[in-house]
């Protein structure tokens, strides 16, 4: 049995240690969540996204399992040095992003073309803000396939869950990171300071105010930290599966 997360795993993670079947995790996080922290506890092997906060026993690193179409691809070519942003707020889209950052754009001292993915429901809104800002933009609740807008980026501004940044930096793609400020044990900013010390991103906290998110992104784009960003290789994710596969199947 294997374990990736949630409350469902407990139970029966507990009927297979009673049975005698062997017990494995995987945690996505920089933090262990509360299911795998207790399957850990009698786990063979705990499979790692990423290194823990806090080191555990029997672990492994591997990476997180991500899907092939985010593999890097040729670097396009700059277009009338107009930097381009992918803008994600994860699945149900981020309210923080969708009214804070089109304000921002309004604001940067470069040109810029974002594709924005805002969520259901908030289109409309989002457009809104960004035809007040003069910005060009292409806003949609969702993107068919997202590997295709981190292709076509210059670097990704979004939250930082553990998915999310597995794929920006398999495809050697940096981000401007906002950790949701109430995730569990504050799991998002332990990822994204693992994307900064691969020196893949840079880390916005809400706390800090628009001010500081709007030097950063003029920062980004002045500077062209992106370039930097992009000449990284962050590959453990695509081989993750199989790493873990073979480890269970070798222990078996």
């Amino acid at each position: 049995m294997i374990g990736f997360g949630g409350f469902i795993t407990v139970p029966i993670g507990i009927a297979s240690l009673i049975s005698g079947v062997k017990v494995f995790t995987q945690e996505q996080n920089s933090v262990m969540g509360s299911a795998n922290k207790l399957l850990s506890m009698f786990s063979v092997i705990n499979f790692l996204g990423f290194p823990l906060a806090k080191p555990l026993k029997n672990s492994k690193i591997y990476g997180n399992p991500i899907r092939d179409s985010f593999k890097k691809t040729k670097s396009h070519v700059a277009k009338n040095n107009i930097v381009k942003i992918y803008v994600t707020g994860g699945s149900q889209g981020s309210q923080y992003l969708n009214t804070i950052l089109p304000t921002c754009f309004r604001d940067n001292k470069s040109e810029v073309e974002v594709r924005h993915q805002c969520g259901i429901g908030k289109k409309h809104g989002v457009n809104k803000l960004y035809k007040e800002a003069n910005i060009h933009s292409v806003v949609e609740e969702f993107f068919d396939d997202p590997s295709e807008q981190v292709d076509w980026c210059d670097y990704v501004v979004c939250r930082s869950g553990a998915l999310t940044i597995s794929e920006v930096s398999s495809m050697s793609k940096g981000a401007l990171m906002i950790p949701l400020p109430n995730a569990i044990d504050n799991h998002q900013l332990f990822n994204a300071e693992h994307i900064m010390d691969i020196n893949m991103g840079i880390i916005h906290q809400e706390k800090n105010g628009v001010e500081n998110l709007k030097n950063l992104l003029n920062k980004i784009n002045e500077e062209k930290l992106y370039e930097e960003w992009q000449k990284q290789v962050d590959q453990k994710h695509f081989n993750a599966s199989n790493q873990i596969a073979n480890a269970i199947i070798e222990n078996l």
